[in-house]
């Protein structure tokens, strides 16, 4: 495992229990402050290293219900700087995001909670639906148009997502991630849950518990912020491995 990288914004603050043991966590923010305890293996986007095929694997609990965003994972940090930094997000992870967040992405399935997900675009099939996209968010207003034509926005997205009992975030529950040239695989409690897209290029691994809640639904709602942090919340994880395979 390389050296992790700490974060703590706001409120937010890390501390290391034991080796492969952390606890992140936010303490009470009023509502447009920004919160964030994390850890990667990444400082910045250049140092993003870890390709397919490599495995994550750790126990997770929490303790109190996050206000904003919470998970563990890969992804390409697709926020920088600079607004010409910014690119399409890559990532295969185990997420939250509270009620605040509305994020309808994958038909079928709850546009919040505790998740395992996958965000892999093809490039492919997405480019070209760009400029289709005005029209499509006004067709997608319409239930029956939005059953029948998200299928293709979400594969060009390469979203996949399953929705994890919620009941299981509190108690020490184990999470394995597998990612691979062709496919990411997720397990809960040594149990497949869910088989999804291969994200594209490096990614870097990331643990985070934040108060940030973001609004993309494919009627073309979009917004976002940072919650009211009214508790104390915490994100505890032990038995942490992140390996090539």
């Amino acid at each position: 495992m390389t050296v992790l990288h700490r974060t703590e914004q706001g409120s937010g603050h890390v501390e290391k229990l034991h080796d492969a043991e952390y606890r992140l966590q936010i303490s009470p923010l009023g509502a447009g402050s920004y919160a964030n305890a994390q850890i990667a293996d990444y400082a910045g986007r250049r140092d993003l290293a870890l390709r397919a095929p490599v495995e994550m694997e750790l126990f997770a609990r929490f303790d109190g219900l996050p206000a904003g965003t919470a998970g563990f994972g890969f992804w390409n940090a697709p926020h920088g700087a600079k607004v010409t930094d910014l690119r399409l997000p890559n990532a295969a992870w185990f997420f939250f995001s509270s009620t605040w967040s509305n994020l309808p992405l994958a038909i079928d399935r709850k546009a919040n909670g505790w998740k395992a997900a996958v965000f892999a675009p093809r490039l492919r099939v997405f480019v070209p639906l760009l400029p289709t996209a005005p029209v499509g968010f006004l067709l997608m207003r319409v239930p029956i148009l939005y059953r029948m034509l998200w299928p293709v926005g979400q594969y060009a997205l390469g979203a996949a997502e399953y929705d994890i009992p919620p009941d299981m975030m509190f108690v020490r529950t184990h999470y394995r991630l597998r990612w691979l040239p062709d496919r990411t695989e997720f397990y809960v409690d040594g149990a497949l849950v869910l088989t999804g897209a291969s994200p594209r290029g490096r990614l870097g691994f990331v643990v985070w518990i934040d108060n940030q809640y973001a609004v993309v639904t494919p009627q073309g709602r979009f917004g976002g912020g940072a919650a009211i942090i009214s508790e104390e919340q915490c994100l505890i994880i032990d038995s942490l491995v992140v390996r090539n395979l």
